[in-house]
């Protein structure tokens, strides 16, 4: 009974969130359509689905600074400059905010060289050989030909866990951020 009482919900929220912005645009159209017949007012109403639309791409495929935040996160310092992304992915946020984001890019090796004093200074676990990466990382790391020379993990309490490769050609980083 619980079940039933808990997916009718999740159903009546689903309507709501998505019904809602195509009903007030449906109206708001009708509207302006008959008070603005030739007028190019009328198709203001699509801004509420406009909008729905965009908060579901941006909850899907993060923008880049989404990325950046969690490259500050894991390493308290800011994303280099003149950095670029290779890869970049992320899950969707669950109902506890818990989600993990892994992300490839390139930067100077003096940003890589910064980089690694900060890691030790944060007190990051330096591992030797790690086999058994995520899917995620396994999926990132096919995107370069570098090889991963150096790796460090920090894990805190509570339920998070940061995971930094550095690559041999002192210049590709990975990053892994995974809570739970």
């Amino acid at each position: 009974m619980d079940g039933i009482i808990f997916f009718g919900a999740i159903i009546l929220a689903f309507l709501l969130i998505i019904g809602i912005p195509i009903s007030i645009t449906y109206f708001l159209y009708k509207y302006l359509k008959r008070k603005f017949p030739n007028k190019p007012y009328k198709y203001v109403a699509f801004a509420p689905t406009l909008l729905l639309i965009y908060s579901i791409w941006t909850a899907i495929y993060p923008s880049e600074d989404f990325y950046e935040d969690d490259f500050k996160e894991v390493t308290q310092i800011e994303f280099p400059k003149n950095s670029k992304f290779i890869y970049k992915d992320a899950t969707f946020p669950d109902h506890f905010g818990d989600y993990t984001s892994v992300f490839l890019f390139e930067t100077t090796k003096e940003e890589t060289e910064k980089l690694k004093v900060q890691l030790e200074k944060l007190k990051f676990e330096e591992i030797k050989d790690d086999k058994r990466h995520s899917s995620e990382t396994k999926i990132t790391l096919q995107k370069t030909k570098a090889k991963i020379s150096r790796q460090y993990t920090y894990e805190i309490e509570g339920g998070k866990n940061y995971y930094v490769g550095l690559f041999d050609d002192d210049k590709t980083i990975l990053i892994r951020r995974i809570s739970w």
